[in-house]
């Protein structure tokens, strides 16, 4: 309850006052309720009863009780999967390929996409459309990944960055004229467009803060206590947002482009180095990989946001990969299979089961932000 307590506070809401009741203040007697003991359908039914402008405002305190309130998901909810390998593998798969300049994108941590039952393939990854629109590479912020930058950013100076519609000779990271094109203007003509980050609240860009003041002051030769070192450490989680939006846009884009619809292409998703892919559910840091959410965790779940999508399907697009080898998706089964370097990916699907709970109960689900 302490941690509910300071959630609600972060989120604006007071307990105790006698004139106007919190509206988390009937949830809050419910959870703290010792006699009779509380049922996992009153929470989910207390909830749902609340405005969902108010569901909307409380999300993360929501999502807290989503995922460790006892029972709220079953153990017969549960599907185990002794085996989720499907009986190909991730060479077999990307043979399929058509070969051309629309072509399939593979996804997944840095280093492990590059391990051997990874290599030998001309993969494409999504970061290189990203450093061919200046946002991977930080360019269109005026940052650069260690953390140094300028603060003069304007969504006109990086909407034109991005753009560059002065056509580039030759190809840039290895993309034609036209293939980055297609990424840029449908990236930028969806609600992923990553100059939005520019606009953002400091709310919505906490798991962006990838850097400590430390280092943030370290690389601008910044004086203690100077005010500028805040200014430099939120306009450096602005960048890392608009990266993790335009991550995703490679998913939407390979999935709704008319250039990639056309040769079938599709996601290839190493999931190796994940570990328990409930704390991708979850929105937690990565085990072994800093007190930072990962890029790759907003990818993952984007896939799963998508996955039954009406118009775009991701089912029909992404595959996933251990060690080499096909696998079943985290959240269809409860499974366990090691990774190339010997450590456990496990699906965890009852976290995924709690995510999605979470979502029905806090917010509307987004179209799918689909490329022209």
């Amino acid at each position: 309850m302490d941690e509910f307590n300071r959630l609600a506070r972060d989120a604006g809401a007071v307990f105790g006052n006698r004139v106007f009741k919190s509206e988390l203040e009937s949830l809050r007697e419910l959870l703290t309720r010792a006699v009779p003991p509380v049922q996992p359908q009153e929470v989910i039914r207390t909830i749902d009863l609340m405005p969902l402008a108010k569901r909307h405002k409380y999300r993360q305190l929501i999502d807290y009780v989503a995922f460790y309130f006892p029972d709220l998901i079953h153990g017969s909810e549960l599907t185990p999967i002794p085996d989720p390998r499907t009986g190909t593998s991730f060479h077999t798969e990307f043979a399929s390929m058509q070969p051309g300049d629309y072509v399939d994108l593979v996804y997944g941590l840095a280093l492990e996409r590059g391990l051997a039952p990874y290599s030998g393939v001309n993969a494409r990854y999504c970061d290189k459309f990203n450093r061919a629109a200046n946002v991977g590479n930080g360019a269109a912020f005026g940052r650069e990944w260690i953390g140094v930058g300028r603060l003069d950013t304007t969504v006109a100076s990086a909407t034109a960055s991005i753009t560059q519609t002065t056509d580039i000779p030759g190809l840039k990271e290895g993309i034609t004229q036209a293939n980055r094109r297609v990424h840029v203007n449908g990236l930028m003509a969806s609600r992923l467009s990553p100059v939005t980050a520019l606009e953002m609240d400091r709310g919505r860009l906490r798991k962006d803060l990838q850097k400590t003041p430390s280092q943030i002051q370290s690389w601008n030769s910044l004086p203690d206590g100077s005010r500028l070192i805040q200014d430099h450490l939120w306009a450096h989680a602005r960048m890392v947002k608009a990266v993790r939006r335009a991550c995703k846009g490679g998913i939407a884009m390979v999935a709704s482009s008319p250039a990639y619809q056309a040769v079938n292409a599709k996601i290839h998703f190493v999931l190796d180095g994940l570990d328990d892919l409930g704390a991708v559910a979850m929105k937690q840091p990565l085990p072994n990989r800093g007190p930072f959410v990962a890029i790759t965790t907003s990818e993952l779940l984007f896939c799963y946001r998508y996955w039954r999508d009406p118009v775009f399907p991701l089912s029909a697009v992404v595959k996933f990969y251990v060690n080499g080898s096909k696998v079943r998706a985290p959240w269809e089964g409860d499974w366990s299979l090691n990774d190339f370097n010997g450590r456990a990916v496990v699906s965890n699907q009852e976290a995924w089961l709690r995510y999605d709970l979470a979502r029905s109960m806090r917010s509307v689900a987004k179209p799918f932000p689909a490329y022209p």
